[in-house]
């Protein structure tokens, strides 16, 4: 089964490393949460009572438009990792994923919680974290501790936190509902173009 879930990646002792991708074909998505009624309900904070996903009341309604933006970036040719927390229910597996264009791979979150052999149909790799070194990034679902940026990697593209985001350009976050999307002109729900985080963490590192 290991070989199944692996197919296309390589190991270098030092994490799972990504074969050479193409940043314009390759797009990031954390935290769809599909069939998770009460994300929908999530609020800011207690004195906030705006909700982290105010265009949907439901799953039903919220699964439906992320299938839509989803499919609307993403090319049947293109790579989608998605990053932790797919569906908190089976059948959805079965249900949404065959729905969503891309070859997808999976970097598992504290949600995915099912058997690995459960998402291999759907995914062509599966997960804790996975490397890019061309781009100096690695991509873990919660975010790594600022102590493993600097030396193996410069940056880290996350999910896990849903709106929150870190106040450190070394970090971004690629949930659903995150606030880092603004900064790149990118609207919620909406899997991210790799090549686009690419010149965010360019342009930080050069305005710093």
């Amino acid at each position: 089964m290991l070989s199944i879930i692996r197919k296309a990646v390589t190991s270098n002792g030092k994490g799972v490393m990504a074969s050479s991708i193409d940043p314009d074909k390759t797009y990031l998505i954390s935290d769809l949460h599909f069939g998770h009624d009460n994300v929908y309900k999530f609020t800011f904070s207690e004195s906030d009572s705006r909700r982290i996903r105010p265009w949907a009341s439901n799953s039903t309604e919220g699964d439906e438009i992320l299938i839509q933006k989803w499919n609307s970036v993403v090319g049947r040719n293109d790579l989608v990792f998605v990053v932790g927390d797919v569906t908190l229910k089976r059948e959805h597996l079965k249900e949404i994923l065959p729905r969503l264009n891309g070859t997808k791979r999976l970097i598992a979150g504290n949600h995915d919680r099912f058997r690995a052999i459960e998402y291999v149909p759907f995914f062509e790799f599966i997960g804790g974290m996975v490397n890019l070194g061309q781009f100096g990034i690695t991509i873990t679902h919660a975010p790594v501790h600022p102590s493993c940026l600097g030396f193996r990697w410069k940056y880290n593209i996350h999910g896990h936190l849903h709106e929150k985001t870190i106040p450190d350009s070394r970090y971004f976050n690629v949930s659903v509902e995150s606030a880092n999307r603004d900064e790149i002109g990118v609207e919620f729900g909406v899997p991210i173009q790799l090549s686009k985080i690419v010149e965010f963490f360019f342009n930080e590192r050069n305005e710093c």
